[in-house]
C-alpha cells in the first residue's frame, strides 16, 4: 500500500487578525484626526467670524400677501353671489309653498264636495250627479298631479337652498381663514421689519465639506471697483491685476497670505474662498473665478444685493501685514520680469548708479530695471551688466553682434558725412 503524503496547509487566521487590527487602528486614527480638525476649525471660526445681514424679508412676502388679498376678494365675491342666490331661492320657495297650499285647499274642498254629492243623491238628478262626480274626480286627479309637481319643485328648491347655505357657510369659513392668514402674514412682516431695524438678523457664512469639517471661508467682496478681502479690508483694483500671469496675481498672493495666517498650527492645507458678488461686480467676478480655478482653490460665490450689509467683524493686524507683504512681492516680481524683457528686446544697457555705495548695506544693489550689481564696483569702468534678478539670459554672442552693428552704423554715418562734405 502507498503511504499518503502529508499535505501542508496555509492558515489565514494570522493574516486576517493582522488586517483587522490594522483597520481598527486606522479607524481610531481617523476619528482622532477628525475631532482634532473640528476642534481647530472651531477655534479659528470663533476668532474670525464673518457674518452677513440678509435683506428684509418683506419684499419676499409681497407676492404671498398679494395672492392672499386676491383670494380674499374672490371668496368675498363668491360669498355675495351665494347670498343673492339664497335670497332668491327663499322667495321662490315661499311662493311655491303658497301655491302648494292653495292647491291643497282646492283639493280638500273638491273632496268634500265629492263626498256630499255621493252621500245624498236625488233620484231625479242621478245622471247629472254622476256626470258632476266624474268631472270632480277628473279635476281632483289634475289637482293631485299639479300638487305632486309643485311639491317636487318645492323639494328641489329646498335641497338647492340647503346646498347654497352649506356653500355659503364654507365660503364664510374660507374667507375667515384667508383674512386670518393675511393678518398673520402682515404681522410677521411687520415684526421682521421691526427686528431688522432694532437689532438685525445675521447669518453665519460657513462651508461644510463631505468629511463634516466646517470651515469659515476667506470672504472676498467683488464690486465694480475691484476686490476687497474681508475682514482685513484689503482692496485690490482691477488695474492692479493687469500685466500679471494667472498663476501670480496680487489677489492670489493676498488670499494665500491670509490663509497661511489663519491656518497656523492646523492641518488645513487649502483655503476656501467665498466670492460675494454685487450687482455691478459681474465683470470682475469672471477673472477671479478663472484665477481660483486655475490654482485649484475651492471656492463658491453668492449674489448679493447692492444694499445688503456685510458685517465682517474685526480685522487681524497680522493678516493685513502678511497680505500687504505678499502683494508687494508680487508687484516686484512683475517689475523685474518686465524690466528684463525690455532689456532683452531693446538692448538698453543698464544705468550706472551715481550714488556711492553705503558700506553698512549689502554688497549687491537691485536697480529699477531689475539688474543687480555690486555696490563696491558701481562706478568702476568694468561694471558687469549680468542680470541676477531672474528673467531670461541673453543669447550667446549677443553683445558681440550688437558691438559689430554699432561699429558698422558708425562707419556708415562717417562715410555719409564725408560724401556730404566733399565738393
Amino acid at each position: 500500500m502507498t503511504r499518503r503524503r502529508p499535505q501542508t496547509s496555509i492558515s489565514l487566521f494570522p493574516f486576517l487578525a493582522v488586517l483587522v487590527c490594522a483597520m481598527g487602528a486606522l479607524i481610531l486614527l481617523l476619528l482622532v484626526m477628525t475631532r482634532r480638525i473640528r476642534h481647530e476649525q472651531f477655534v479659528v471660526d470663533a476668532a474670525s467670524g464673518v457674518v452677513v445681514q440678509p435683506q428684509d424679508s418683506s419684499s419676499d412676502r409681497s407676492l404671498e400677501i398679494a395672492s392672499l388679498e386676491s383670494e380674499q376678494l374672490r371668496v368675498s365675491h363668491d360669498l355675495q353671489e351665494l347670498k343673492r342666490q339664497e335670497v332668491e331661492l327663499e322667495s321662490s320657495i315661499a311662493d311655491q309653498q303658497k301655491l302648494v297650499a292653495g292647491l291643497r285647499e282646492q283639493s280638500a274642498a273638491m273632496r268634500e264636495e265629492l263626498l256630499r254629492s255621493e252621500a245624498m243623491p236625488a233620484p231625479s238628478r242621478i245622471s247629472d250627479l254622476q256626470q258632476h262626480i266624474s268631472n270632480l274626480r277628473s279635476r281632483q286627479m289634475e289637482l293631485r298631479r299639479r300638487l305632486d309637481e309643485q311639491e317636487q319643485r318645492l323639494l328641489a328648491k329646498q335641497l338647492q337652498l340647503k346646498a347654497i347655505t352649506e356653500a355659503s357657510a364654507a365660503a364664510e369659513q374660507r374667507l375667515h381663514n384667508v383674512r386670518s392668514s393675511l393678518m398673520a402674514l402682515r404681522k410677521q412682516v411687520h415684526d421682521a421689519q421691526q427686528t431688522t431695524k432694532s437689532s438685525g438678523t445675521e447669518t453665519i457664512v460657513e462651508f461644510t465639506n463631505t468629511a463634516g469639517t466646517t470651515r469659515t471661508p476667506i470672504v472676498v467682496e467683488v464690486t465694480q471697483s475691484g476686490y476687497t478681502i474681508l475682514p482685513a479690508g484689503i482692496h485690490i483694483e482691477p488695474k492692479d491685476m493687469e500685466g500679471f500671469p494667472v498663476s501670480d496675481t496680487p489677489l492670489m498672493a493676498a488670499i494665500l497670505a491670509v490663509h497661511r495666517e489663519r491656518a497656523k498650527d492646523s492641518v488645513t492645507s487649502q483655503p476656501y474662498v467665498l466670492l460675494l458678488v454685487r450687482p455691478d461686480g459681474s465683470e470682475a467676478f469672471y477673472p477671479a473665478q478663472g484665477i481660483l480655478a486655475n490654482e485649484k482653490i475651492h471656492f463658491g460665490y453668492e449674489l448679493i444685493g447692492a444694499d445688503q450689509v456685510i458685517s465682517p467683524g474685526g480685522s487681524v493686524p497680522t493678516e493685513v501685514a502678511a497680505a500687504d507683504t505678499a502683494m508687494a512681492e508680487a508687484f516686484r516680481r512683475r517689475e523685474r520680469v518686465y524690466a528684463n524683457l525690455r532689456y532683452i528686446a531693446q538692448g538698453i544697457p543698464p544705468e550706472r548708479s551715481e550714488t556711492p555705495s553705503d558700506p553698512s548695506r549689502r554688497g549687491l544693489t537691485i536697480r529699477p530695471d531689475g539688474t543687480v550689481q555690486s555696490g563696491a564696483h558701481a562706478s568702476g569702468p568694468g561694471t558687469s551688466s549680468q542680470n541676477f534678478a531672474g528673467g531670461v539670459a541673453p543669447p550667446p554672442g549677443f553683445y558681440e553682434r550688437r558691438a559689430a552693428a554699432l561699429a558698422a552704423e558708425a562707419v556708415a554715418r562717417e562715410k555719409k558725412r564725408s560724401a556730404t562734405n566733399s565738393p
